[in-house]
């Protein structure tokens, strides 16, 4: 046995981080982090060029912090609250980030009042000594830098304290969704969880960054006002008066922006749910012709969720502008009061003092209003999650004591439920707490059809059990009652551990063919190639580009439905689980694959285990030991033969003699391949040595260098053994390891789009363009005129204590006023105008996205996750939403200020001049350093969140196999690794965040030093007004430019989220959904005659073809049935019809009524023609909305199509009737129900031209007899193409169309035509080389009785319609 592929393989970092070995000064001013930003100015950085966390801020740590603190809560007698945790989760960050606060303000309080010093030197003249000049030009500079230092490292602690909390609740919402059982998962939608992981969690590293300082403002506030009143006495109580009571006003509105947002959310959650059904539907929609109403749908959710996003954006906008209101009305009120006592003097020492306490307030209140809705939004969050928490777990399996009792009961029992009775329903609240049963969508009463009752089953241990029973009475039920997923109402269960489970939908991994197979068990050469030949996956491995290495798409979007159930079988063959729970896993593939996988599967590899079969296989019932019926709800044993012909549950096709042997013809293969897939004579399976003809032994130096996406990870420092998810190489990796491309080895997923370098002005522009260029450009031009006014009130104040223009007092406070009231309105005006300019681009971005992502052909979708697309709808759109507004217009209104600062101090100083180029030198320096890393930091940010939310798709897509497997370790431990890649470059981008905040910060210090010097030379020369409004303005450099500077770099990062929508707003898309006028009438096709010519068709134009110059012709209200084994191209010729493929690959024409479709709108085509595809897809809604999404129908014809496809009593059950709602993914309705449902839908549209894809695989053998009676008379003047694996559902079609491998015609005429053509060869010699009498062979190898029910049937339709041409002739 070797070892598990990619055991020892861990994510490549380039290290331990260096912040752990930094010294003080180097740690203090981030110097650490200057390596990377030399290597990120070298080349683009990579993930391999990141370095590890620090362990305090590790995913495991923290978990394992949150369970700690969990339980030491429970222990106390306490119930475990979201909030509760977090509070006491937060730890030493929370503390330090408190603690640098007063070390920040002391520092800014000192530097108000050593301007106060350098004024008051103004004022007196004369000469200084210099000392005295040198310590006021020092303390302006230190009180800088300490400032900095203090408000940086306040930030770092708590966006480090941010990270660990994320981590933290991303856990803790994966390992509750890990434990809730399916009928408790019907409180959810995917979409809602989703955005707990990408949205909610962000907002805790929003809120802690800023909890601090939105705390510490308070303190701020109060002592800012007794200061002022020190300052100014009584006079100073109006403006106090405005401080004090600006701050609960700030509170009020963030509460009401966090209703606001709580009416937003909701909206998201709608929103990311329905884009998320539809990515997963995709191929349905598109068969359909559904792209334009879907696309409405969206519309329609982002138009109102917009709207309140709006709401939000435009209170924010008031509350940023506090920042520049607050001070000028205080200030405004202060000295109003001041003259009026002190008889209109106004003294420059201190006025300018209070405008210093008051400029304060700038700052605070630039980060207190989005600080404030943080929190208010994180609170919103943290309800989220704890509704989450509440939501109950699913009873599961019966408590210990009841399991002891059934044990000893039934000893040798491996399954056991006794006088059991289950539910969908669990009588709890549901996510937004309504007090109704959380419902999976089952009906509701208990003694409905659709809950077990009375369930009493004992299977031995090394038994084989078969359940049959109609569509929906349950069966699938059954299982997941046994697994512990349904909610138990009575009685007793018990399952040995762990399960094989097979759903009747396959969970497929996007992983290679391999690991699918051997997931988290070790790879073993014998076992896996005996699991493949048992699987009858040689053949279909062996045409894989890569064999097993071959990648498989999200879902199997690249397999068949026969090739991923044999998939989803090998895996649980490969398992070695001891309970087996099959969910007919024989009705995907057709009679020959089927009759080996009896032979080798249920004969073979699951000998000796225990299996449950549900099955509507007739011949697979010869292999079991027992058969059990479910009938509405309830469960009995099959005693005769009698009572299981009587019943009709089963297919009659496959009934055979049971000495025939299975094993020949399942694929053509040259005579040597026969031999060796022949089982040796002892019974056993082949050797290792006969199966190496399609299977590569791997080597020592292949195992060392694939890595299984699933896959365990020994660790010596972990304790237990746990199976851990190992990064995969990537596919490109392997390319070039292999000396081939992509495609070349078997690749399907490509590799997500990274943009390298600046981010382009075309994503500027379009951006602006999306807003209106119009709107950008006046907000621009408010934003200059409002900092130009800003700057004269700062300005008046001096000419007023100078009275340089000697007027009035009354007069300079007139003027006073009108320029406060002037900056009030232009600085709301431009914040309001700015957020209609973002909400307008925000909705233009998220529709042209939507339009070309659903538009786009489906190779697209084949080549990109769900999860990956959906990242770019959800955190992409947020930042775009939420996030982008507020800092674009605090860069452009920061950047302006800095200007407008520089241009004053300019004109009063001209010497300060002099300073400038050194200093702008630097700022471009530290600027082009820092925004070359932060981009590509921020591109890899975005890169890693992606595998994050795939996976966390793909986990809730198979939850319950996850838990019967039982590799909920596995799918931890892989989430745990994924958030921590994430972290790792998010982490590394806070911390080169404050390496640029120091740098310009230490810089803007120089300037503000400059500035003070300039002042105590020239104090003599220049008033003292002129010098303490010159030193006010330039205390707003230290903050205006770096945060400015920020700002302008993050705005930047955020704009790689723009450039990611934009990326798939400008994606290649189909061909026109419009034909052109005249073309077709509105009642195209009237006749239905369809006509290939030399059709050629590749889905890449990498590939060879898989229709090879098909030349055929199908006349109007022909029934054809469509045959051929897996990859022969049966799928791809109804993909060729609805034109899903166009490439340079593709030739040749295909006719409809004369019609070449290439000239046909797809809407047109699609909406015009029918498929019934063979994964049935439902959508959240209403029952009415699935079955007629164009609103085009009455109900009595809604309900005659039900009642067509055996419906009427499952709809009359369900208390909505048809606006009964459908749960996501259509989880309330069986497979075969949602078969049916397919199929009413088909028959509302009325087409001319109807494609089946194996509509009728998953329902029972009496409701298809029952169907195709319906459809012969309903579809009688249709020309239908059955693609079938049942021999027996296009026996009676009036022609076959045989393909043979590479997309050829083998045979095309009616069944008895091709039989008789056969009559004299005999099938029993060599059968598996025969390339002649293709369709005679494959009856012939169903068995001699059921080839004789064939004949007969072949003969008993020709006798039908020579019947009905007769009479046609005679009429």
């Amino acid at each position: 046995m070797e070892e598990p592929l990619g055991l020892k393989f861990r994510p490549k970092t380039a290290g331990p981080s260096p912040e752990l070995k930094a010294n003080v000064l180097s740690y203090t001013t981030w110097q650490w982090c200057q390596p990377l930003v030399n290597l990120g100015n070298k080349k683009p950085l990579q993930k391999e060029d990141l370095h590890d966390m620090v362990p305090r801020e590790s995913v495991d740590f923290n978990e394992k912090l949150w369970n700690n603190i969990r339980e030491k809560q429970m222990k106390k007698g306490k119930k475990p609250t979201v909030k509760g945790i977090v509070y006491e989760a937060c730890g030493r960050e929370l503390l330090y980030s408190f603690v640098w606060m007063p070390i920040w303000f002391g520092a800014v309080l000192a530097q108000v009042y050593t301007m106060r010093a350098v004024v008051e030197e103004a004022q007196k003249g004369g000469s200084i000594e210099w000392w005295r000049g040198f310590l006021l030009v020092f303390s302006m500079w230190a009180t800088s830098v300490v400032q900095s230092l203090g408000q940086h490292w306040s930030f770092m602690y708590g966006q480090k304290l941010g990270i660990r909390l994320k981590a933290a609740v991303n856990m803790v919402i994966f390992n509750k969704i890990m434990k809730m059982k399916l009928v408790a998962l019907g409180g959810t939608s995917s979409g809602l969880m989703l955005n707990l992981v990408t949205n909610d969690t962000q907002k805790l590293v929003d809120a802690a960054t800023f909890v601090a300082y939105a705390f510490f403002s308070i303190v701020v506030c109060v002592v800012v006002a007794i200061l002022a009143i020190v300052a100014a006495g009584l006079a100073a109580l109006p403006g106090v008066a405005v401080i004090l009571l600006a701050q609960p006003l700030q509170v009020v509105i963030a509460r009401v922006i966090g209703k606001i947002r709580r009416h937003a959310v909701k909206l998201t959650d709608s929103r990311v749910r329905t884009v998320a059904e539809i990515l997963s539907g995709v191929r349905v929609v598109k068969y359909n012709g559904w792209t334009s109403t879907f696309l409405k749908r969206i519309d329609e959710i982002r138009c109102i969720e917009i709207s309140w996003i709006r709401k939000a954006t435009f209170l924010r906008a008031c509350t940023t502008s506090f920042k520049d209101v607050i001070s000028p009305i205080a200030a405004l009120a202060t000295f109003g009061t001041y003259v009026a006592i002190n008889d209109g003097i106004l003294v420059a020492s201190e006025a300018f003092t209070l405008l210093g306490l008051f400029g304060i307030l700038v700052r605070i209140y630039s980060i207190v209003p989005p600080s404030v809705q943080y929190i208010s939004e994180t609170a919103v969050g943290l309800q989220r999650m704890q509704m989450l928490m509440d939501l109950p777990d699913g009873s599961g399996p019966s408590s210990p004591q009841d399991i002891e009792k059934l044990r000893k009961l039934y000893p040798e029992a491996a399954v056991v439920v006794k006088e059991g009775t289950f539910s969908w329903y669990v009588r709890e609240k549901d996510f937004e707490g309504a007090a109704e049963a959380v419902s999976n969508g089952v009906d509701e009463k208990m003694d409905e059809k659709s809950n077990l009752q009375d369930i009493s089953l004992a299977v031995k241990k090394g038994e084989l059990v078969a359940v049959i029973g109609s569509v929906g009475s349950g069966k699938s039920s059954l299982l997941l009652a046994v697994l512990g997923e349904m909610e138990s109402i009575k009685g007793a269960f018990w399952t040995e551990r762990n399960v094989s489970y097979v759903p009747q939908q396959p969970w497929i991994l996007n992983d290679n063919v391999r690991n699918n197979i051997i997931t988290t068990s070790d790879f073993d050469e014998a076992r896996y190639k005996r699991v493949v030949f048992s699987c009858a996956l040689e053949h279909d491995i062996a045409q894989l580009p890569a064999g097993d290495e071959t990648e498989i798409g999200e879902r199997g979007v690249n397999l068949s439905g026969g090739q991923k159930a044999r998939i989803s079988l090998a895996r649980a063959c490969y398992s070695q689980c001891p309970v087996v729970l099959l969910d007919d896993p024989l009705a995907a593939v057709d009679v020959p694959t089927a009759r080996h996988l009896m032979q080798h599967v249920l004969g073979g590899i699951f000998k000796g285990r225990t299996v449950i079969l549900v099955t509507h296989n007739k011949s697979s019932l010869e292999h079991v030991d027992r058969i059990f019926m479910m009938e509405n709800g309830r469960l009995q044993q099959v005693n005769s033969k009698e009572d299981l012909d009587e019943k009709g549950l089963v297919s009659e096709e496959e009934e055979e003699d049971s000495d025939y042997d299975s094993s020949d013809g399942l694929e053509e293969e040259d005579g040597e391949q026969a031999k060796i897939r022949q089982p040796s004579s002892d019974g056993q399976n082949p050797s290792q040595d006969q199966l190496n003809t399609h299977l590569r032994t791997p080597s020592v130096n292949d195992a060392e260098k694939r890595t299984s996406f699933y896959s365990l990870e020994k660790s010596s420092s972990r304790t237990s053994k746990r199976s851990s998810f190992s990064k995969r190489l990537s596919l490109d990796e392997k390319g070039k390891q292999q000396g081939g491309d992509l495609q070349q080895v078997g690749g399907l997923t490509v590799k997500e789009d990274r943009m390298v370098g600046e981010v382009t002005w075309n994503t500027y522009f379009g951006y602006v363009r999306g807003g209106g260029v119009t709107i950008f450009t006046v907000t621009i031009f408010l934003m200059c005129l409002a900092q130009a006014v800003r700057v004269s009130v700062d300005y008046w104040v001096s000419a007023w204590v100078s009275d340089k223009y000697h007027k009035s007092t009354h007069i300079y406070l007139l003027s006073f006023a009108v320029l406060v009231v002037g900056a009030v309105i232009l600085s709301i005006g431009r914040g309001l105008l700015f957020s209609e300019m973002a909400m307008r681009a925000a909705s233009h971005m998220h529709r042209e996205m939507a339009e070309k992502v659903l538009r786009s052909p489906q190779l697209f979708f084949d080549q990109n996750p769900v999860g990956r697309i959906l990242n770019r709808f959800s955190k992409d759109q947020a930042m775009v939403d939420e996030l982008l507004p507020y800092t674009a217009q605090g860069m452009f209104e920061n950047l302006i200020g800095v200007l407008g600062v520089m241009v004053f101090i300019a004109i009063i100083m001209p010497w300060f001049l002099l300073c400038l180029p050194p200093f702008i030198l630097l700022f471009i320096y530290c600027q082009q350093r820092y925004v070359a890393v932060s981009r590509e930091l921020k591109r890899l940010d975005g890169l890693s969140r992606s595998p994050i939310y795939a996976h966390f798709a793909q986990t809730l897509q198979g939850l319950t196999s996850v838990r019967a497997y039982g590799i909920e370790a596995a799918m931890h431990d892989h989430f745990r690794d994924l958030i921590d890649a994430n972290h790792r470059a998010m982490i590394s981008f806070l911390h080169l965040s404050r390496w640029l905040g120091t740098r310009l910060d230490f810089t803007a210090a120089i300037c503000v030093a400059t500035t003070a010097l300039l002042a105590v030379l020239l104090r003599n020369v220049i008033s003292p007004g002129l010098v303490g409004v010159v030193l006010l303005e330039s205390l707003q450099l230290t903050g205006f430019f770096q945060y400015g500077v920020r700002l302008v770099a993050d705005t930047e990062n955020i704009f790689t989220s723009v450039e990611r929508i934009q990326t798939y707003g400008n994606l290649p898309t189909e061909a026109k959904s419009d034909s052109p006028p005249g073309l077709i009438t509105e009642q195209w096709p009237e006749k239905g005659e369809i006509e290939f010519i030399k059709y050629t068709m590749a889905y890449r134009v990498d590939l060879p073809a898989v229709l090879n110059g098909l030349t055929f012709k199908v006349f109007p209200e022909e029934k054809i049935g469509i045959l051929g084994r897996t990859g022969a191209g049966k799928s791809s010729l109804a993909a060729a019809l609805f034109r899903m493929v166009e490439n340079a690959n593709c030739s040749g024409s295909i006719l409809i009524d004369g019609v070449d479709l290439k000239d046909v709108g797809l809407d047109d085509l699609r909406l015009r023609l029918s498929i019934i595809p063979q994964d049935p897809v439902l959508f959240k809604g209403t029952l009415r909305f699935n079955l007629d999404p164009f609103e085009r129908h009455r109900d009595d014809e809604l309900h005659e199509a039900l009642a067509r496809v055996q419906l009427t009593t499952k709809i009359k059950s369900l208390d909505g009737g048809l606006s009964s709602e459908i749960s996501e993914n259509g989880e309330n309705f069986s497979v075969g129900q949602r078969q049916l449902l397919c199929l009413a839908r088909s028959l509302l549209r009325k087409s001319r031209i109807i494609v089946m894809d194996e509509a009728t695989a998953a329902v029972d053998g009496e409701t298809d007899q029952l169907i195709q009676e319906t459809m012969r008379d309903v579809f009688s003047a249709c020309t239908v193409l059955t693609i079938a694996h049942r021999i027996d559902t296009i026996i009676d079609c009036d022609r076959v169309l045989v393909l043979a491998k590479g997309g050829r015609i083998s045979e095309f005429d009616s069944p008895l035509n091709l039989l008789k053509r056969a009559e004299h060869v005999d099938f029993s010699v060599n059968s598996t080389t025969r390339i002649d009498h293709v369709f005679a062979n494959m009856v012939a190898q169903a068995g001699p009785t059921v080839a004789r029910q064939l004949r007969r049937a072949a003969e008993a339709a020709d006798e039908k319609k020579r019947l009905r041409r007769n009479e046609h002739q005679i009429s």
